[in-house]
């Protein structure tokens, strides 16, 4: 029977990443995973983003929230061929009018799997998603009880990934990460 190799990689963290901030930015671009085609650079981070050719258009839907309330988890899943990375995304909805409600009610029942970019409080765009795309696994909300109570919902999105979220890179910086990805929406 012949044997796998484990190619194990060195890792020596640079000073950002031991420094490195937590939590994720109260802005999120989405796609539907069939309806995008990403490349990846020479160093693995995702370079460009091809929506596919559609009437109407396909474009990037955002999600806009509040500061420090959207947050990203991984759980190593072991299995008897291959380990996956289970990716789980949790955002921070808010919604009011019949609008805002139907944005939600769609995230919630999204019927293929989707791409996530989310803006890290560490300067980065991150690709959650990037193998299988992630689908809707848990959704918790309400009215509240008291004036300020808390009247959001919590939705996770799940998938099995060969890995963690991907960086992106599209430009320069962060600044020109950002447009580039507004300016698919």
């Amino acid at each position: 029977m012949a044997e796998c190799a484990n190619d194990l990689i060195s890792l020596d963290p640079p000073c950002p990443a031991l420094k490195k901030k937590g939590g994720l930015k109260k802005k999120v671009w989405a796609v539907s995973f069939d309806k995008a085609t990403l490349t990846v650079d020479v160093d693995g981070n995702v370079d460009t983003i091809t929506l596919a050719t559609a009437s109407p258009a396909n474009v990037l839907t955002t999600y806009t929230g509040k500061k420090l309330k959207n947050s990203g988890a991984y759980t190593l899943e072991v299995g008897e061929n291959a380990s996956t990375m289970k990716q789980d995304l949790s955002l921070r909805v808010y919604f009011y009018g019949q609008d805002t409600r139907d944005a939600v009610d769609a995230l919630n029942q999204a019927p293929e799997e989707l791409l996530f970019f989310v803006q890290t409080e560490a300067g980065q765009i991150e690709c959650w998603g990037f193998d299988t795309g992630l689908l809707p696994s848990a959704a918790t909300g309400g009215t509240g009880t008291a004036l300020n109570d808390d009247t959001s919902m919590l939705i996770t999105l799940s998938g099995q990934q060969d890995g963690v979220a991907k960086v992106c890179s599209f430009g320069a910086d962060l600044a020109a990460d950002i447009a580039y990805l507004d300016a698919l929406t």
